[in-house]
């Protein structure tokens, strides 16, 4: 009696603290898309208060007049194509560095993962400068060649970390079948490491969705910007109205939720992978 008296008291302690988890996460994004919905005078009036007539007036204006469905479309563009590319050479990269023999490979593997710690500001001067040697400012893409650079390291370490734990006789075997290299990594690699494939490609993604940093600095034609640089040049030009500015917060946040929701199983299976066999 005394034990199931326990639980339930611990039960209920677990639940109220993940309730109050979840009301400290939701409560930025519940406060702009509440303030999003109302004007400049009801916000100053009482910013904390429900919208008496909530209104799409702030979300039309940044659609019509801002031209924010282009910045996003910018976003998506370049998250994508980033995407592609670091899973593209990360899965090759990973493979090698996982299940191949050859000179210099641990000191090869070293050097990128100690890259992970170089702050993007260090190397952006330098990269500006062979940029515009190359003429790739101004383009889609010399950014998503940089926020490739950027995000190999991390994706290398956790598919290598994966595909490490695939057992060394299915590769054997495959080659005894007369498997090559592109035909393991087709046949055996993305289907069993689909979890941890999955877990980069989402975290990536998010990653790219949030720079400011990269965009910011390598393109700078107004109609090239990313959402978030688009959301920081609207924030200085609409201090005193920040209806504005929540309205674009709320349409930054709502993308990579809306990913986060879709795909919260495969980041389930992607961060318990490996610990059950």
């Amino acid at each position: 009696m005394q034990k199931t008296w326990k639980n339930k008291v611990g039960r209920a302690l677990l639940v109220a603290i993940l309730v109050a988890l979840v009301v400290v996460f939701l409560y930025p994004l519940i406060f702009m898309a509440l303030n999003s919905m109302k004007d400049k005078i009801e916000y100053y009036s009482n910013a904390f208060a429900l919208p008496t007539a909530p209104t799409l007036d702030n979300y039309i204006a940044l659609f019509n007049k801002f031209g924010i469905g282009r910045y996003l479309g910018n976003t998506l563009l370049i998250s994508a194509g980033s995407l592609v590319l670091t899973l593209v050479c990360a899965l090759f990269a990973s493979y090698a560095f996982a299940r191949m023999k050859f000179r210099g490979k641990s000191p090869t593997y070293l050097f990128i993962i100690c890259t992970m710690f170089l702050p993007a500001q260090v190397i952006m001067i330098p990269l500006y400068v062979m940029y515009a040697k190359m003429g790739l400012i101004n383009t889609y893409t010399g950014v998503i060649l940089a926020t490739t650079a950027a995000m190999l390291p991390n994706t290398i370490l956790l598919l290598r970390s994966n595909f490490i734990t695939i057992d060394k006789e299915i590769f054997e075997a495959a080659k005894l079948d007369g498997a090559g290299y592109f035909q393991i990594i087709k046949n055996i690699l993305i289907p069993l490491g689909k979890p941890a494939i999955a877990i980069s490609s989402i975290f990536n993604f998010l990653v790219v969705c949030n720079d400011l940093f990269r965009p910011m600095i390598l393109l700078q034609a107004a109609d090239k910007r990313t959402l978030t640089v688009a959301l920081a040049a609207l924030s200085s030009q609409k201090f005193g109205d920040p209806t504005y500015l929540f309205a674009g917060l709320t349409i930054s946040a709502l993308v990579p939720l809306v990913v986060y929701l879709i795909f919260s199983k495969s980041i389930v299976k992607g961060l318990t992978v490996g610990s059950i066999k």
